[in-house]
């Protein structure tokens, strides 16, 4: 393996290759990729196709490099920035930059206009000349005209002085009479209200008495209602219950029933010698045995629906009196069939002279007992139905009625209620109207004492203001006719050194009229132009700069990619707008967490330092690719990917005689495959199927 600079220099050969020959490089590709695919689908296996070709083409295994690679593309960013303001504030003159110049440390960037700093400097400079007249006048005797002034002075700021007391006293006077007015608009609008809140007030205490009286009355329904509720439920359940007590009794009967006539379809004639086909037609033995299959299918419902299924108590039967009712009617029914059928049989007997008459009368007898219980039983269910259904209806008919006087009171409870609402917004529209008038009444009395208390701290402060004025003539008079004492002297010295010290800050202040630049570094904003006003205050800077050597690249690796990245890892950098030029630059940062793209494809963000050198080019926000390299072979044999085919199931070439090799492969970039054994650098292969 060659060292990272001898690899990115191979990267650099090949990215300026790329750039002259793109449509080539585009169509190679293709075709590379196209028989690699060819070659891995075994589609070149000279096992299952026969070359065609009458003219065969060859190349050379050469000694080369081979590297596989990651590309993704990115934006460039600057990492290192300055921001150049001016330290005084003024007009800018002259503007030396623009965005994109390179400056070096030193150059003056941009020019204030110096009119207004030396306009500064005049005028510090006739402060300080005022401060030392003024000196040099305190020094000198008063004059008879400065006396006279002084005392004229005096005499005006007294006649002030009585001016404002008039106009003070005029002024007063309409102000308490504007607050005594507004304080009689109030107590008007107050007492315009009371009638009106009082109608209010009784009207929704009526409403509000109706609405109790009728939930007192829906109350009082609900409870009439649910006790008469409980008295038909109770009534149902003891119905229900009082059912079943029959129905048991039922059951009962039914059991002896069946014991009977089990008795009747089995008992044989005890003088019988012979079978009952030497007595009985075959009818009549069809009848027999129908008769016993009915009679075990009555048994077999009797012992799985009635004695299997109804309880030993009836204590809460309301819920499974109908299927009990719906039982014993049913088996009842199936009863006075099985008694037709016995019945019949029983004729049957007669006519064959199986049994004695008498015998024959007493089971008809017995049997016309059993279906005439049957009967009975039927008739009896219906009854116990329709009394049950008869107790429901009552019991519906109570809801029926619960239901409808409710929503009668409900309906009268929601006018009402909507009256109380109605009222309510009246109130509020009435309540709105009174408040807005006292409010106004209110306001314009507090606004009437306001401007009276504001009007008495002016007229105190006017007059004492006049009264000053009097009193600082007199001063005035009294320091003119006295000598400068030493406190005076200096006071007026100090003004001198403070106008003294403002001529420096002026001349300060027009050297800070030039801006330089402290680096060498590109423009990236330029936020004034001449003529343009800039403030030393401002948080705008006039010029930003970008340090040429802190670019950095951001790009997104595709999470099948991401493993073979890592931070340290070289890379060749190659920017849009810069054709031919490939930069160097190396892996900083990792992204641990995913990105999702809008077509759904994971990707990691990868941050790369660009080395500087031929970074002053590039600039912050340009595209650019980065390739990172993953795998590479120098100095081994390569051969276009396209020679190596799959021959008896291993890779193979064809060599210059016609004959097969097998040949190890290595690292490929999808042109260019490594041949590492097999094959050496200067053999002649076949190039064409």
């Amino acid at each position: 393996m060659e060292s990272s600079a001898t690899l990115l220099s191979e990267i650099r050969r090949r990215s300026r290759r790329r750039k002259i020959f793109t449509v080539l490089a585009v169509f190679l590709l293709i075709a590379g990729s196209g028989t690699w695919y060819a070659y891995r689908s075994g589609y070149f296996d000279t096992t299952k196709q026969t070359r065609t070709e009458s003219k065969v083409e060859y190349s050379s295994a050469e000694t080369g490099s081979v590297i596989r690679s990651i590309e993704s593309d990115g934006t460039i960013s600057n990492t290192a920035s300055i921001d150049l303001s001016f330290d005084t504030s003024g007009t800018i003159r002259t503007m030396s930059v623009e965005i994109g110049d390179i400056v070096e440390p030193g150059e003056v960037v941009a020019i204030l206009d110096t009119s207004d700093l030396e306009l500064q400097i005049t005028k510090s400079e006739l402060s300080l000349e005022s401060a030392r007249a003024s000196l040099a006048e305190k020094l000198q005797a008063p004059t008879d005209i400065e006396i006279k002034m002084a005392n004229a002075t005096i005499m005006s700021a007294k006649a002030n002085v009585d001016d404002v007391v008039r106009q003070n006293a005029y002024a007063l006077e309409n102000a308490e009479l504007s607050v005594e007015n507004a304080k009689k608009n109030l107590d008007i609008a107050k007492r315009q209200t009371t009638s009106t809140v009082d109608q209010t007030t009784d009207n929704r205490k009526s409403l509000e008495l109706d609405i109790a009286a009728l939930g007192t009355s829906r109350a009082k329904t609900t409870e009439e209602y649910q006790e008469s509720v409980r008295k038909a439920d109770l009534a149902l359940k003891q119905l229900a219950e009082s059912t079943a007590v029959k129905l048991n009794g039922y059951a009962a009967d039914l059991g002896e029933t069946l014991d009977s006539l089990d008795d009747i379809l089995e008992v044989e004639n005890p003088n019988q010698v012979y079978t009952l086909t030497n007595y009985y037609s075959a009818t009549d033995l069809t009848t027999r045995e129908a008769s016993k299959d009915a009679y075990r299918v009555i048994l077999g419902r009797y012992r799985s629906e009635i004695q299997n299924t109804f309880p030993t108590s009836v204590s809460d039967a309301s819920a499974n009196v109908e299927q009990w009712l719906d039982t014993i009617e049913s088996v009842h029914e199936d009863l006075r069939d099985l008694s037709d059928l016995v019945y019949r049989w029983l004729d049957a007997s007669i006519a064959a002279g199986t049994f004695s008459s008498s015998v024959i009368s007493n089971f008809k007898n017995s049997v016309s007992g059993y279906r005439s219980s049957a009967a009975s039983v039927i008739s009896s269910v219906a009854s116990d139905r329709q009394s049950l259904e008869s107790k429901r209806l009552e019991r519906s008919l109570l809801d029926t009625a619960y239901q409808r006087s409710i929503a009668s009171l409900d309906d009268s409870l929601a006018a009402k209620e909507l009256s109380l609402k109605s009222l309510d917004a009246k109130e509020a529209d009435t309540d709105a109207s009174i408040e807005s008038k006292i409010s106004s009444a209110q306001k314009s009395y507090d606004d009437s004492v306001r401007e009276l208390a504001n009007l008495k701290l002016e007229q105190a402060s006017g007059l004492e203001k006049a009264r000053r004025a009097v009193s600082d003539a007199e001063n005035s008079l009294e320091k003119l006719m006295q000598r400068p004492t030493e406190t005076d002297l200096a006071s007026t010295r100090l003004s001198i050194k403070n106008a003294e010290i403002s001529l420096a800050q002026a001349k300060s202040d027009l050297a800070k009229a030039a801006l330089t630049s402290p680096i060498r570094g590109t423009v990236v904003e330029a936020n004034y132009s001449a003529g343009e006003t800039v403030r030393s205050d401002t948080e705008t800077p006039v010029v930003t700069l970008v340090n040429s050597d802190a670019y950095e690249l951001e790009a997104a690796i595709e999470e099948g990619d991401i493993g073979s990245v890592f931070v340290g890892q070289k890379a060749a950098i190659t920017v849009d707008a810069l054709p031919g030029v490939t930069l160097s630059g190396e892996v900083r940062r990792v992204g641990y967490s995913p990105e999702s793209s809008s077509n759904g494809v994971v990707t990691y963000k990868v941050l790369v330092r660009i080395d500087g050198g031929e970074s002053a080019a590039i600039k912050d926000g340009m595209t650019a690719r980065a390739e990172f390299i993953v795998e590479s072979a120098t100095d081994v044999v390569v051969v276009p990917v396209s020679v190596v085919r799959s021959h008896d199931g291993v890779p193979s070439v064809r060599l210059e005689d016609g004959s097969w090799r097998a040949v190890e492969t290595g690292v490929t970039d999808g042109t260019t495959v490594e041949i590492k054994s097999g094959l050496s650098a200067g053999e002649r292969v076949v190039t064409n199927p």
